[in-house]
């Protein structure tokens, strides 16, 4: 009587697992310092003339979204980055 009791605690406690929420939806929002990667500065002239494109640092905006069930993950970003000109 004693071993069954000492075997089924046992086997409860090496099959039982750490159990997690089914269904879980995570939203989240940023905001970032964007820089252009490469010569792209100059003026408007530079950029009508094809040599440049006449842009400066600025800013980036962005949505991130992650929606799971069961073990089926779908995850999404919008992104928004808007680069300075110093020109018309």
């Amino acid at each position: 009587m004693r071993f069954k009791i000492i075997l089924s605690a046992l086997l409860v406690v090496l099959f039982t697992s750490v159990t997690f929420s089914q269904i879980s939806f995570k939203v989240g929002a940023g905001v970032g310092y964007v820089i252009p990667a490469g010569d792209y500065g100059g003026s408007i002239q530079d950029f009508y003339l094809g040599t440049k494109y006449g842009l400066s640092s600025g800013y980036n905006f962005h949505l991130k979204a992650k929606a799971s069930l069961f073990t089926f993950a779908v995850k999404g970003e919008i992104d928004y980055s808007s680069f300075s000109n110093k020109e018309e």
